[in-house]
C-alpha cells in the first residue's frame, strides 16, 4: 500500500504537467489559426452607452448595482 501511494504521488504531478502542456499547445494552435487582429476588432461592448438617471451622466462602464441602464 505504501508503494502504491508513493507511486500515485509521483505520477500525479507528471499527469498534471502533461495536461497543462497539452492545454497550452491547444491554446497556441487556436490563437495561430484565429490570427492576431485583436487590435482592429470592434467589441460589441464598445457601442453600449449607459445613462445614469440619478445624475444625468453617461458612463461607458456597466455597473452591477443597477444604477445604469441602456439609453435607447
Amino acid at each position: 500500500m505504501k508503494y502504491l501511494k508513493m507511486s500515485f504521488l509521483a505520477i500525479l504531478p507528471l499527469i498534471t504537467c502533461v495536461l497543462n502542456t497539452c492545454w497550452q499547445i491547444l491554446l497556441f494552435l487556436v490563437d495561430l489559426i484565429d490570427g492576431g487582429d485583436e487590435d482592429t476588432e470592434n467589441f460589441p461592448t464598445d457601442n453600449n452607452v449607459r445613462y445614469n438617471y440619478r445624475t444625468g451622466d453617461i458612463d461607458p462602464v456597466k455597473r452591477l448595482d443597477g444604477l445604469y441602464a441602456n439609453k435607447p
